[in-house]
C-alpha cells in the first residue's frame, strides 16, 4: 500500500521529530537519573552494611570492655579487702608489741626496784627460783652455808636470807 502523506503532516513533522527527540532526550536523562540513583542506592546499601557492622563491632567490644571493667572493679575490691585485713592485723601486731613492750618494761622496773632494796649476794642467791618448793630447797642449803656457826657464817647474811625467803614465800 502506498502511503498516503498529507499536506498538513508535512508541516507537522518538524514538530514531530523534534518531539522525538526531546523524548529520547529526556527519556536518557531520566534513565541516567535511574542509573544514577540504582547507584547511590548500591552505595547507601553497602554504607548501611558497613555501619551495621561497625555498630556489631562496638558492642562487642563495649560489652568486653563491661566485663573486664566489672572484673577489675571485684579484683580491686577483693584486694581492697585483703589490704583491710593486713591494716587490721598490723594494729593487732601494734596492739600486742605494745602490751609486750609494757610488759617489759614493767618487770625492767620491778627488777630495778628490787636491785635497790636487796643486797647483791642475796638477790643473787635466789635467782632462778619460781615455785615454792624449790624457794624452801634453797632456802635451806643457803642456811647450811652461812649459818653462824660454819667457818663461812654471817649473821648478817643469814638475817638477810629469811628475810628475803619470807617476802618470796608470800609470792609463792
Amino acid at each position: 500500500m502506498a502511503q498516503v502523506i498529507y499536506a498538513d503532516e508535512e508541516r507537522f513533522r518538524p514538530v514531530e521529530v523534534e518531539l522525538d527527540e526531546r523524548y529520547e532526550a529526556e527519556s536518557d536523562r531520566l534513565r541516567d537519573e535511574r542509573k544514577e540513583l540504582l547507584d547511590e542506592r548500591r552505595q547507601l546499601k553497602k554504607d548501611q552494611i558497613e555501619l551495621e557492622k561497625q555498630l556489631a563491632e562496638y558492642a562487642i567490644k563495649k560489652q568486653l570492655d563491661e566485663k573486664m571493667m566489672t572484673s577489675q572493679q571485684q579484683l580491686f575490691e577483693k584486694k581492697f579487702k585483703i589490704l583491710e585485713m593486713e591494716l587490721q592485723k598490723l594494729a593487732e601486731e601494734k596492739a600486742r608489741l605494745e602490751k609486750e613492750k609494757n610488759f617489759y618494761k614493767a618487770v625492767n622496773q620491778n627488777l630495778e626496784r628490787e636491785k635497790e632494796n636487796d643486797p647483791g649476794e642475796v638477790r643473787m642467791l635466789f635467782r632462778g627460783i619460781d615455785n615454792l618448793e624449790d624457794l624452801k630447797k634453797r632456802h635451806r642449803e643457803l642456811i647450811k652455808i652461812f649459818h653462824p656457826d660454819n667457818v663461812n657464817g654471817d649473821t648478817s647474811v643469814i638475817q638477810e636470807i629469811n628475810r628475803q625467803f619470807d617476802e618470796l614465800k608470800l609470792k609463792y
